[in-house]
């Protein structure tokens, strides 16, 4: 994939992506034709080894990885641990009203005299 700049009246640019002749490794290339100047009709071909930047990427992504995974581990255990702290005064209903069917019948529903949603 090429882009191509001009600057200004003097020069036409051509961005691209290639692979070495010999080996693996790629390369970003800038290809330059200059029209006028000193070096009118003159070629300049600059490459420089990408192989930093994908490393450098490589390991962006893993760590945006195990960072992810970390945080929703986190999330899903303070959720549980959110859902069951709040659902705590229900599980006391729960066990009180087994006791009643059960025939305690001295038992009573904890927090009758609080004014919360439950009572």
């Amino acid at each position: 994939m090429a882009a191509a700049a001009t600057s200004g009246d003097h020069e036409k640019r051509v961005y691209f992506s290639g692979a070495a002749v010999r080996g693996d490794q790629e390369y970003r290339v800038r290809a330059s034709i200059f029209w006028t100047g000193p070096d009118a009709g003159g070629t300049l071909v600059i490459a420089v080894p990408v192989t930093g930047t994908d490393v450098t990427l490589g390991t962006l992504r893993n760590v945006e990885i195990v960072v992810t995974a970390g945080a929703l581990v986190v999330a899903l255990i303070l959720g549980w641990l959110l859902v069951r702290t709040s659902l705590h005064p229900l599980r006391d209903i729960e066990r009180t009203a087994d006791a009643i069917t059960a025939g305690q019948l001295t038992e009573r529903v904890p927090g009758d005299a609080a004014q919360t949603e439950l009572g």
